[in-house]
């Protein structure tokens, strides 16, 4: 179970990172951004488990006829929620609440200190919290699963 799903998270982990520091530093000439190594192992930690959660997630997810429709579901309500649609400040306060403890929100707690916020170490036990779960649902699901000559069974 585990053996498959690392490469898995190690690929979309070093996609992230690619991105991000594609996306970073442009960005830098337009926002005071600060790279100190607190906010480089808050980036680091926030691309990591976010591409395990993600990954994870879409391993129990496989195999169920709608899992890629809940999938990106489930992203677009992240989304959402922590203010990649809307901007925060449009939503209240409960709903901002709900933003922060959904994993992309924590993710996005992860990496403040790089854009100049308060770190939320915090985030780092909430986020770990959301991956048991997740784990142990993507291994049930690894077992369940028996190929037969390409095809699942």
């Amino acid at each position: 179970g585990s053996v498959f799903a690392m490469p898995k998270i190690c690929y979309s982990f070093l996609f992230r990172l690619l991105l991000s520091v594609l996306v970073l530093i442009p960005l830098s000439g337009s926002f005071a951004l600060r790279f100190s190594p607190l906010g480089i192992m808050g980036i680091a930690a926030a691309l990591l488990l976010s591409a395990a959660f993600d990954t994870l997630l879409s391993l129990c997810l496989s195999g169920n006829r709608f899992g890629i429709a809940l999938l990106s579901l489930f992203f677009v309500i992240q989304l959402f929620f922590a203010g990649g649609i809307l901007p925060l400040h449009y939503l209240s306060p409960s709903l901002r609440a709900i933003g922060r403890a959904l994993p992309l929100g924590l993710s996005y707690a992860l990496s403040a200190p790089v854009f100049g916020a308060v770190p939320q170490w915090t985030s780092l036990l909430w986020l770990c919290l959301w991956m048991v779960p997740v784990w142990i649902f993507a291994m049930r699901r690894q077992k369940r699963v028996c190929t037969e000559g390409g095809r699942s069974v």
